[in-house]
């Protein structure tokens, strides 16, 4: 342990962290001294705004043989980032002076160190069963502090349900969170806070069960149950919990089975038919078109009556007011969209039929004319 006029510096366990991963890239952070207060205190964009100068100073000399970070997030101690590009011994020390330098120099104490973080379990990060995944969209972005608190406290809520341990991510620092329910929410609160992004990951590891919950700042989520010892009915009611109770706040949902952890709406359209009028990537933000059009037809959704204005025929459909204006749709046939086999495109062209108008046209996501 060194210490740089405020700033100490654990470069052995940096070291060892590099050589585990074979000196590709490694965690640090930075845990500030927070004498009588905690990091949960205030916004810290202060220290993220300390943390990103930092880290500019460091990556300034752009060598090859230079090393650099990519960063940086909010961690559960302080504010972590990615180390990559070590060529030697001199390039790491030289980079970490440069940053612990900068850290002193605007005035900031503690210490920088490896960050501790969590590798999932091999059927996590590798099974490719079905699990049930709930596409939410909010009425609006997740940026005061209240309305970030309340979102995260039902996140936490129905995350619980998995049983087993939390952990919280700011990608790619995934961290075991030992906190209660309440405290979780305000973790996840603040790491958005903090980033453009934020995933809440509960799990049970000794039986294979986990509940993943992922959010843009702008208000897009998805919630994702995982259970391989469960039927595919218990897995699709525990996302649809999830909808109802994001119900009052939100603009869209729809719900599917699909095989792979989403990290974004994007992977939607990576994982399920094909979108029939726009691109995969059109599902990168919350537009505000969503408030009015879906992007494809789906076996469960949460609609508006403005969205409703806009189908077709929905005769066929279960259509359940849930919430003043929020709609429940579910095809009265559930095993034809949900089970392992389904949907046949067959199915799904009857639907987009059904839904008609409702399904956003060709053309610019969040034009005018729609």
């Amino acid at each position: 342990m060194t210490d740089t006029g405020g700033i100490r510096l654990n470069l052995a366990g940096i070291e060892a962290a590099l050589e585990r991963n074979g000196h590709d890239s490694c965690h640090i952070e930075f845990v500030p001294d927070r004498p009588g207060g905690s990091r949960w205190d205030g916004d810290n964009t202060d220290l993220l705004a300390a943390t990103e100068a930092a880290l500019a100073a460091a990556d300034r000399d752009g060598t090859d043989d230079a090393m650099w970070g990519q960063g940086p997030v909010l961690t559960l101690d302080g504010t972590g980032l990615t180390l990559k590009g070590y060529a030697g011994p001199a390039s790491l020390t030289t980079w970490l002076e440069d940053f612990s330098t900068s850290l002193r120099q605007q005035g900031q104490s503690g210490l920088v160190r490896a960050t501790s973080s969590v590798m999932p379990p091999h059927w996590l990060r590798h099974g490719r069963e079905l699990r049930a995944t709930a596409f939410v969209a909010l009425d609006h972005a997740l940026t005061g502090r209240a309305d970030v608190l309340l979102w995260g406290e039902r996140a936490a809520s129905w995350a619980a349900h998995a049983g087993g341990t939390a952990h919280l991510s700011a990608t790619p620092i995934l961290q075991h969170d030992p906190a209660g329910p309440a405290e979780i929410a305000a973790h996840l609160t603040a790491t958005l806070r903090g980033s453009d992004t934020a995933t809440l990951m509960q799990y049970e590891e000794a039986e294979a069960r986990a509940a993943r919950v992922f959010v843009q700042r702008d208000g897009l989520a998805v919630y994702q149950a995982y259970d391989p010892a469960l039927p595919w009915t218990e897995l699709i009611d525990r996302v649809r919990d999830a909808v109802v109770a994001e119900a009052p706040s939100a603009r869209l949902a729809f719900v599917a089975m699909t095989g792979l952890w989403a990290y974004s709406w994007e992977d939607r359209g990576r994982q399920l038919p094909a979108l029939p009028t726009i691109s995969t990537t059109d599902l990168r933000a919350n537009h505000s078109v969503w408030s009015r059009h879906v992007p494809d037809a789906h076996g469960i959704q949460l609609l508006t009556g403005a969205h409703l204005d806009r189908a077709e025929d929905l005769s066929g459909w279960s259509v359940t007011e849930i919430r003043p204006d929020r709609f429940l749709v579910e095809d009265r046939n559930p095993d034809a969209w949900f089970s392992p086999d389904g949907p046949d495109p067959e199915l799904v062209e009857r639907a987009r039929r059904d839904f008609g108008r409702l399904i956003i046209p060709d053309g610019p996501v969040g034009g005018s004319e729609r």
